[in-house]
């Protein structure tokens, strides 16, 4: 997989899931066009992952049943905006867990507007963290937690499943480089849960420097690191929207 990037200006990018994230679309859109001219990739089908910070995620246990309309109007009484200006997509579990994200329209609809300003067409449009939950969501063969740790340069998301179910996803910040408190909340997570850790895979900015940390105490589990590094994290994430049947 080529992969070809660019440098942002200071505060060109500023994710918000309730806030504009771009400060201006035309000069985020000139950088998207020279990227995609250097893997000649104009006019083709683009994905888009969007930052964890800028959507709101919720997780609904055993509601398998519920209707995308109830599941809307459930999630949408917690939005910091009104619901109306939301987009909402919800992933439904082997086990009748649903996963929610919302996205505000205006938000959406930068990004959208950079893509389409680079003459390309718009494919698949996800969360970072977000896009191989579906992937991950397999029966695990065994009892315990299986834990899924991706490390961005200012946050994390821990996805744990148990036995394929999805039961806990959560994204927090964290002091760019800083690795402390991250390991802190996944030694938690046997507590928090009831259940023995079984295994956990470390990805992104600083996974295998994690990863050592977490080898060092036993009752977690086998401990694994897979894309060592933010940029190898994001690719893979975009390999999986890529994959993805066309919408």
């Amino acid at each position: 997989m080529r992969i070809a990037t660019r440098e942002l200006p200071e505060g060109l990018l500023a994710p918000s899931s309730v806030s504009p994230n771009i400060r201006s679309v035309s000069e985020l859109a000139r950088l998207a066009a020279d990227a995609l001219g250097e893997l000649e990739a104009r006019r083709e089908g683009v994905v888009v992952l969007l930052p964890d910070r800028s959507i709101v995620t919720a997780l609904y246990t055993s509601r398998g049943g519920a209707s995308e309309k109830e599941l809307e109007v459930e999630m949408g009484a917690k939005l910091a905006f009104p619901s109306r200006e939301a987009r909402f997509d919800f992933w439904r579990g082997r086990a009748g867990e649903v996963l929610g994200a919302a996205v505000r329209e205006a938000v959406a609809e930068q990004y959208e507007q950079v893509v389409e300003a680079t003459d390309s067409r718009l494919g698949w449009v996800d969360s970072a963290s977000l896009a191989r939950i579906p992937a991950w969501a397999r029966p695990s063969g065994g009892s315990g937690l299986d834990v899924q740790l991706q490390l961005h340069e200012n946050h994390y998301c821990l996805s744990v499943f148990v036995g394929g179910e999805l039961v806990d996803l959560r994204v927090k910040l964290r002091p760019a480089g800083r690795l402390d408190g991250v390991q802190r909340e996944v030694m938690r997570l046997p507590a928090v849960h009831g259940a023995p850790s079984r295994s956990i895979t470390v990805l992104g900015a600083g996974a295998a420097a994690l990863a050592a940390l977490l080898e060092e105490i036993p009752e977690l589990g086998h401990v694994q690191v897979e894309d060592d590094g933010e940029d190898l994290l994001l690719a893979s994430a975009l390999r999986a929207l890529l994959e993805r049947p066309r919408p």
